[in-house]
């Protein structure tokens, strides 16, 4: 501000200035030299102390609107200093790619004119636009501070969130007396638009597998968002409320609760928000089942320690499971693969090829699965002794039984034993002047072998008896003496003697031709040496015919 006076004291113009504390610029005073120099200087100091002041403002408003839309901002002048204004000019640079501007309303609601108060659009070629307003009083009076106009813009449809600034840039400023008040004697406050970010982020879905095998799940999760994606949340609650929020991207989530086996779905909400608070949500599925890894164990498993069979019995086996036992089974060897499972807990086992007549150490394993898993083996040792099957041969008469497991029993009684099932053949073979009888016990054939399967303890017989030494026919027709032979004979009959000595006289006086052979076997069947007549024959009458037979 410029103010001339006339010095009276010294008939020119004088310039006093005092200094602004709030914004270093200087504010012009002209007065009278009423007292000395040494006495005006001091009092100038005072007065000019008391009655300078802020520099004027003239401030942009500031505002908040959606992409779209039109909004209204003021431009106000605050002006409690000595200065007087009496003309406003500023350009009010702003983005044209995301403002437009729409119109100017002075504060009375008229319309800004293209004369003293209006604007125009100075649209340069760049992406910086600007308008020019401009504020005269007409008769050059200071204007009065207040709310000096409305201007309007639109905020393009495609605007981005955040803050379109309204740069108030100085172009010229006039007081009272016209003349030029400089820029740094005013406050130009820019003004702001405020885009707000209303959009929310984006989750892309789904962002877990539809199936899984463990309670702790993978998670894919992707978000976008127009500005910047600030925080992560994932909760089986469908409220964002609840959520603890994180700057990265979860990987995975552990739901609980899950039973093992059994298929559940559990439904897991995603949450995604921005710095503007804006969340966005998504929701994904996934059926759990968590498969059964832990085999049942065998708590206890006994029997006894010996035994005189292969079927062993008395066994006590129990098993647990975290769910639940399902099979159980016994082998003879650390290997389950040719199980027969069982649902009930076996209580006996019968071992294979065991020997038998002998004590021998065996070990039976016990095995527990529940369906899926199989437990590691319990055993316990048990010595088993089998008894052989015994087999007694009692021999009546001369003769002896041989057999083809090594027998060879000549005396009365034999006894032998046998693992079980064996079989075993019994060949008898009568003594001289003796012929097998049959088998009794056991073996009932009258002739030939015994054959037994030692199933159980057998029991058999061998009879033997002697022949006699003469026959006719045998064995219907024999004596004991060759006389009592020759005395039932008919004519032409042929009267057999066996291998050996026959004590004994032979008279032959009937009238038959009869003939005496010697040498037989046991059985008459066949000639096997000579007949020695120990005693007299002699021939009366009829015929006696001999052959191998010696007459002593």
């Amino acid at each position: 501000m410029k103010t001339d006076e006339a010095d009276n004291t010294f008939g020119t113009e004088k310039r006093f200035f005092c200094l602004n504390p709030r914004s270093n610029v200087f504010c012009g005073l002209s007065m009278k030299r009423l007292l000395s120099e040494i006495t005006a200087t001091l009092l100038l100091v005072l007065l000019t102390a008391a009655i300078c002041h802020a520099n004027p403002s003239i401030t942009v408003g500031s505002a908040s609107a959606t992409p779209g839309s039109t909004v209204t901002v003021p431009v106000t002048l605050d002006n409690s200093s000595t200065v007087l204004i009496y003309g406003i000019t500023i350009d009010i640079y702003f983005d044209q790619t995301k403002l437009s501007y729409v119109s100017c309303a002075l504060n009375d609601g008229t319309a800004c004119d293209y004369t003293l108060n209006g604007t125009y659009v100075n649209a340069g070629s760049n992406a910086l636009g600007n308008i020019r307003f401009f504020r005269f009083n007409s008769d050059n009076t200071n204007i009065t501070p207040g709310v000096l106009a409305q201007l309007t813009f639109k905020i393009d449809s495609n605007a981005p969130p955040g803050t379109l600034e309204l740069q108030n840039t100085y172009y010229q400023i006039f007081d009272t007396d016209l003349n030029d008040i400089l820029a740094s004697d005013i406050n130009l406050i820019n003004g702001f638009i405020t885009v707000p970010d209303t959009a929310a982020p984006t989750i892309t879905t789904p962002f877990l597998p539809s199936s899984y095998t463990s309670s702790t799940v993978p998670i894919t999760l992707n978000a976008t968002d127009n500005v910047a994606v600030t925080g992560y949340c994932v909760s089986e609650s469908q409220d964002p409320g609840s959520c603890s929020w994180s700057g990265t991207t979860p990987t995975s989530y552990n739901f609980s609760g899950i039973s093992i086996l059994v298929p559940t779905q559990r439904t897991l909400y995603a949450f995604a928000k921005d710095a503007a608070g804006n969340i966005g949500s998504a929701s994904a599925s996934v059926t759990i089942t968590i498969p059964d890894t832990t085999p049942p164990v065998v708590t206890a498993f006994s029997g006894p320690s010996t035994s005189t069979s292969p079927t062993i019995s008395g066994i006590t086996l129990s098993a647990t499971d975290n769910i639940s036992v399902s099979g159980y089974c016994l082998t003879e060897t650390a290997d389950y693969g040719n199980c027969v499972w069982s649902a009930t807990p076996p209580a006996s086992f019968t071992f294979s090829n065991v020997p038998q007549g002998v004590a021998t150490d065996m070990v039976i394993y016990a095995w527990a699965n529940d369906g899926t898993n199989v437990s590691q083996p319990a055993s316990f040792t048990v010595t088993i002794t089998i008894p052989l099957k015994v087999l007694i041969i009692t021999i009546d008469g001369s003769g002896t039984v041989n057999s083809d497991a090594n027998i060879n029993c000549s005396g009365s009684l034999c006894i032998k034993g046998f693992p079980t099932d064996t079989v075993v053949t019994l060949m008898p073979t009568p003594g001289t002047s003796s012929i097998f009888a049959g088998w009794s016990g056991d073996c009932t054939n009258t002739s030939g072998n015994c054959v037994l399967t030692m199933t159980t303890d057998k029991n058999v017989k061998a009879t033997f008896q002697l022949t006699p030494p003469v026959c006719i026919n045998y064995p219907s027709s024999c004596y004991q003496t060759l006389q009592d032979a020759y005395d039932n004979a008919t004519d032409g009959a042929v009267i057999r003697l066996k291998t050996g000595a026959l004590t004994g006289t032979l008279l032959a006086a009937r009238s038959i031709t009869a003939t005496v052979e010697g040498g037989y076997d046991a059985g008459y069947a066949t000639m096997t040496g000579e007949t020695a007549i120990d005693g007299y024959v002699t021939v009366r009458s009829g015929k006696v015919n001999m052959r191998k037979v010696l007459v002593k």
